[in-house]
């Protein structure tokens, strides 16, 4: 893995799981400390990871995660990943957080397995839904970026498996109303809830599906058992996150509802279909990809009008694949951003669509196509340069003199997004000095060193923090949120 900086919101995956007040509500003020780039990350990263604080952390993360668009579920296990760790060690989080990840994609691999193996008796096709759904650069960026979409990837892929039990249960007229099946249905919806507020949609979308077939094969208990089924799931939702209801007054909460409603709502459905096609064509599969599978299509319905009637045993695939496609859509017409990131975790869902397809032709065509597919989507895997999420803001020419001092500059008026701390982080090797300063203070404190970096928040003039006999040394990085500058003695 060759990650050599943590992007902004994994840093704060970070700083939100320990608890910290630094880097999130609280900045550091204008005061006569000097501090070391190791002690800082103490305080923004947490040097505790023994159990007591780990304890104190989750149960902290309980009430409240500070963080109103996720949960406390993810943050409670990357908390846990901690123990015993050296959070001040960038590899140190790296390999936590990438271990956990790991974990998370195996029990989604082997769920979806064998979610895979009750929809195809075909073993080729139950390879081929794990090839396309794990070797995609969606789902390696989802396992190396350390946010909840991973955790939510192998909920997703429990949650489907629970839907097909039961619908095979509705469809062969098996009851599965008991206490213990409502216990374990419960528990895997609540998982979703917990998962991600906007996981809801997936909840009511398939379980809207359980209660029409329920409906169609005139078994309306089933309708009554999923309602108190989802009650007991929504206890257990309050009861792992007391604060979960906050997610509809917080602010994010607030601007997905707004998007379902005004004079853009048209304009934003067509924006992110869009987006969608964008995203899955740049992440999941590639033109040459889309180009067989839509000639296999074809092939099929030309078949079909010749009479050739061979089908699979169930639309089942089909319908699960669109169900996780129309999610992802109405997912990105709430999420603040066009992204992927946000509905990659029913991509493996979505791969459902393609061993469907295959499942039409002869086991020689088959494996044909299996391998093509299997090529394309390994060398887009491969071959993809910007993997990652998002690029790090890191400037590398302020990393490679670690032994010239930092000042931040007006570090106060960050006070209405303390989070841009984060940013600052990368920067702060063991053993740099690092002062904080109002505009006011910035000479005297620039006059203690002969050589001194100036991250300066925008709109200050270079005035503020150039004292007589100083010069610049090289013109101004421009970061996120801060202008860097190099200031040293004549």
């Amino acid at each position: 893995m060759d990650k050599e900086h943590l992007f902004l919101d994994e840093h704060l995956s970070v700083i939100l799981s320990t608890y910290n007040t630094y880097g999130w509500t609280e900045e550091f003020k204008d005061d006569s400390a000097v501090y070391t780039g190791r002690e800082l990350k103490a305080i923004l990263l947490s040097d505790d990871n023994s159990l007591k604080s780990i304890f104190q952390d989750v149960r902290s993360l309980r009430n409240s995660t500070r963080d109103d668009p996720h949960t406390n579920l993810y943050y409670s296990f990357l908390r846990i990943s901690f123990w015993g760790a050296d959070t001040t060690v960038f590899d140190q989080i790296l390999m936590r957080g990438f271990i956990l990840n790991l974990l998370l994609f195996a029990c989604g691999f082997f769920l979806l397995c064998g979610l895979s193996r009750k929809l195809f008796s075909n073993k080729i096709l139950v390879i081929c839904t794990l090839a396309i759904a794990f070797l995609n650069p969606a789902s390696i960026a989802n396992t190396l970026f350390f946010r909840p979409y991973q955790l939510q990837e192998t909920i997703l892929v429990l949650f489907s498996f629970v839907f097909v039990l039961c619908y095979l249960s509705i469809q062969d007229r098996v009851r599965f109303d008991t206490w213990k099946n409502m216990l374990l249905i419960a528990i895997a919806t609540a998982l979703v809830f917990l998962s991600g507020y906007f996981a809801v949609f997936y909840v009511i979308i398939l379980g809207f599906a359980l209660v029409f077939f329920s409906y169609k094969k005139k078994q309306k208990y089933n309708i009554s058992f999923l309602i108190c089924t989802l009650v007991l799931s929504y206890i257990f939702v309050l009861t792992v996150y007391s604060n979960y209801n906050s997610f509809l007054i917080a602010e994010r909460g607030t601007q997905a509802i707004e998007k379902l409603g005004g004079d853009g709502v048209i304009a934003n459905i067509l924006l992110s279909i869009e987006g969608l096609a964008k995203e899955l064509c740049s992440f999941f599969l590639d033109i040459y990809s889309v180009g067989v599978l839509v000639l296999s299509v074809a092939f099929i319905f030309m078949q079909r009008r010749k009479g050739n009637n061979q089908d699979i045993k169930s639309f089942l695939p089909l319908l699960l694949s669109v169900c996780a496609l129309f999610w992802i859509l109405i997912v990105f017409i709430l999420a603040p951003y066009k992204a992927i990131r946000y509905g990659v975790s029913a991509l493996p869902i979505v791969s459902l669509f393609i061993p469907f397809v295959l499942s039409y032709f002869d086991s020689r065509k088959q494996q044909f196509l299996f391998v093509l597919f299997f090529a394309f989507t390994l060398s887009k895997g491969i071959l993809k340069d910007d993997v990652y999420w998002g690029v790090p803001y890191v400037k590398v020419n302020c990393v490679e003199s670690q032994k010239v001092p930092m000042l931040i500059v007006n570090s106060d008026s960050i006070g209405q997004a303390p989070w841009v701390q984060a940013l600052l982080i990368p920067y702060w090797a063991d053993d740099r000095i690092v002062e904080f300063s109002s505009e006011k203070d910035s000479f005297s404190k620039i006059e203690k060193y002969d050589d001194v970096y100036v991250f300066a928040v925008p709109g200050l003039s270079e005035n503020c923090f150039l004292p007589e006999g100083y010069k610049l040394e090289d013109i101004p990085n421009k970061l996120r949120h801060f202008n860097v500058y190099r200031v040293k003695r004549k």
